[in-house]
């Protein structure tokens, strides 16, 4: 689908472009289109966090629904059940709309209301040597969170997304 939309594109572009497509925001924009927070079973401190609103919650239950089509009813139908949902998203892309990852939203937050960059820091560094587990912490104005992922970049990620979280709340 995104060779066919933008057949002039060099692989790297259509690379970053298809990485853009399925990322977190989109894939959880698609669930709340869908209503899918409303049928996710949740514990009750997740449910008292909102859990059935958080973008991760969300992406992760789309990603799990195309499994599971996927396993019941094959790569075809969900092609063509999933792909109509992605349009709507593939046409921001055309258009040349940016998105960002969430170290970037993070900066530009703080930059504008701090005059300030957040601050980065590896906690830990866990696991075996190809399974490593890596604890990053970023850090703000006393606010810090902390995150966990397989790369030292994924950590430091999924940390300025709990830190957005907690930004947004304020």
């Amino acid at each position: 689908m995104l060779y066919k939309t933008f057949p002039n594109l060099k692989e790297g572009e259509l690379s970053k472009k298809k990485s853009v497509l399925v990322s977190e925001p989109i894939l959880s924009s698609i669930a709340k289109e869908l209503g899918i927070g409303n049928y996710l079973l949740l514990g009750k401190g997740e449910l008292a966090n909102k859990g059935r609103e958080r973008e991760s919650n969300l992406a992760d239950s789309v990603e799990a629904l195309l499994g599971a089509m996927y396993l019941d009813k094959g790569l075809k139908k969900t092609k063509e059940w999933f792909l109509p949902y992605l349009k709507n998203h593939l046409n921001k892309l055309a258009k040349h709309q940016t998105f960002k990852d969430a170290k970037t939203l993070l900066q530009e937050f703080t930059q504008k209301k701090y005059k300030k960059v957040p601050t980065y820091k590896i906690l830990e560094e866990k696991g075996l040597e190809h399974k490593k587990e890596f604890i990053a912490e970023v850090n703000i104005e006393n606010m810090k969170a902390v995150g966990v992922g397989q790369s030292k970049k994924l950590a430091e990620t999924n940390a300025a997304k709990k830190l957005l979280e907690i930004l947004n709340k304020k």
